[in-house]
């Protein structure tokens, strides 16, 4: 996002508990725990949404049985935890901003609402014109008040944690009564006139179905537009609600030392939460609704499980990183990917699904249609594997020629005028 998820960082070796300041000069080393980190959340909310460009309800050349349990697996890694972590990241980069800018000495609140705006604005046109379902708008909303309160006293701060995780376990048992439960399960599949699952906002995305008058792009930018002022806007009010807590969870950890190597008492103990409690209870309603999808459990616990259980999975996740990189200069193969991903955040999470457009839908390239045969799920992994390829080796090629992403670089230079027409003095 604009500089919030792509910032470069640097973090010192001071305790635990104080503020983390980011001053240059000798000694200081970028986390690249953060890059790799915003790449996984990418990649991963990539993952999620799959099914909403490639369909996956055609007879499959693999037995039904081996499909569905195929699916549920693909459901363990897929549904919900990538969102938790790309808002825990945004929290982060937030408070990196802040401190960044106490340090440079810029009038924070004269600045970075700006960037809100901008992210605001990036995410309807996302919306309007790419897919109908998006975050970046709910993001912005969030990080326009949290930039306030990041200006608090630190007892103000600790009171809007508090009531921002409480509000938004409310908001989920609101959701998760049985009617609007029971439309918001995991699946894949071309847009149709049901309800798409696995779109980020977690409920009923209506968009444009298939027929015999296979709709144009510019139909589907029509359909979009009347999904938005027609109801089409949960994610919104579930990203705002989630990340009043979240971000500054996110900015306390950070302050913490979770990325320090004097914050490795803090990484253990977050990744016993996120896999001694969270994983096992996370798991558990999952396979409950996939071995019995009767059961009433199901009725509550799906919204749960995408945005409260799989969110403190996440914490476990990215303590697990952290501790993995800490104290590290390189990434590896497979980590410096990843990491590509992470610098260009804002453009990879645009770009994969016009990608996904261009290859699989009806008026783009139609490959899965095209296809002899179905593989079921494993459509969409290959899918996912070949947009993530082509977004790893397309970032790869940008960041050998410039420091940002392009969308990056849009975003910056919009950011920088914005400051410069409305900031006087």
């Amino acid at each position: 996002m604009p500089a919030d998820l792509t910032t470069s960082v640097t973090a010192p070796a001071g305790g635990a508990g104080r503020p983390t300041e980011m001053p240059a000069g000798p000694g200081w080393e970028r986390v690249i725990a953060l890059d790799v980190l915003r790449g996984m959340a990418i990649l991963g909310t990539l993952a999620t949404n799959i099914g909403f460009l490639v369909a996956s309800d055609r007879d499959a050349a693999i037995a039904e049985s081996v499909n569905e349990v195929a699916t549920f697996c693909v459901s363990l890694i897929t549904n919900g935890y990538w969102i938790g972590l790309l808002t825990v990241m945004f929290g982060i980069g937030l408070i990196i901003q802040r401190q960044s800018a106490v340090r440079r000495g810029e009038p924070w609140l004269r600045s970075y609402p700006w960037r809100a705006v901008v992210l605001i604005v990036e995410g309807f046109l996302n919306y309007l014109f790419v897919v109908p379902f998006d975050v970046l708008m709910g993001y912005g909303l969030t990080a326009l008040v949290i930039c306030v309160v990041v200006m608090a006293p630190r007892r103000v701060q600790t009171a809007v944690l508090v009531l921002g995780t409480l509000a938004h376990l409310a908001h989920l048992w609101y959701l998760a009564r049985p009617a609007v439960a029971a439309a918001a399960g995991f699946g894949g599949g071309k847009p149709s006139s049901e309800p798409v699952a696995g779109a980020e906002d977690g409920g009923a995305v209506m968009s444009v179905g298939e027929g015999p008058d296979v709709p144009g792009y510019w139909d589907t930018v029509r359909t979009n537009y009347q999904i938005f002022w027609d109801g089409g806007r949960a994610e919104i009010p579930i990203m705002v609600v989630m990340g009043l807590g979240v971000f500054l969870i996110g900015a306390r950890l950070w302050e913490a030392g979770l990325f320090r190597p004097d914050g490795a008492r803090l990484r253990r103990r977050l990744m016993w939460v996120g896999f001694g409690i969270g994983l096992p209870v996370d798991w558990g309603l999952r396979t409950i609704t996939f071995i019995d999808p009767e059961n009433p459990v199901n009725l509550w616990s799906a919204t749960f499980v995408r945005y409260g259980t799989a969110l403190v999975v996440m914490f476990g996740v990215m303590a697990l990183v952290a501790h993995f990189y800490v104290g590290r200069d390189r990434t590896g193969p497979i980590g410096s990917m990843v990491a590509t991903v992470g610098r260009t955040a804002l453009t990879c999470y645009l770009l994969q699904n016009i990608i996904g457009l261009v290859l699989f839908m009806p008026y783009g390239l139609d490959l899965d249609a095209r296809m002899p045969f179905s593989l079921g799920v494993f459509d969409l992994v290959i899918a996912f594997l070949l947009i993530s390829l082509i977004l790893v080796a397309g970032a790869t090629l940008w960041l050998r020629r410039f420091e940002r992403g392009p969308m990056e670089m849009v975003s910056h230079a919009a950011h920088a005028w914005l400051v410069r027409t409305t900031v006087r003095g």
